[in-house]
């Protein structure tokens, strides 16, 4: 199967779309997962919009 050049002002690929969604997608769910485990780990009486973060009775992480 030969791939055509597209032609000129006619976009990007659907795949090559897609393939850059996905990825970006990835990337933002790794970047919240991180946050939420860094948040998890700091000091228990920081404040979350105002609002006071709950201590818990036991560590879900072992760091």
């Amino acid at each position: 199967m030969d791939l055509e050049a597209p032609e000129p002002g006619r976009g990007i690929n659907g795949r090559v779309f897609l393939a850059g969604g996905t990825a970006l997608l990835l990337f933002v769910a790794l970047l919240a997962f991180l946050w939420v485990l860094r948040s998890d780990t700091q000091e228990a009486d920081r404040t979350f919009w105002g609002t006071p973060t709950p201590t818990p009775a036991f560590k879900v992480l072992p760091f």
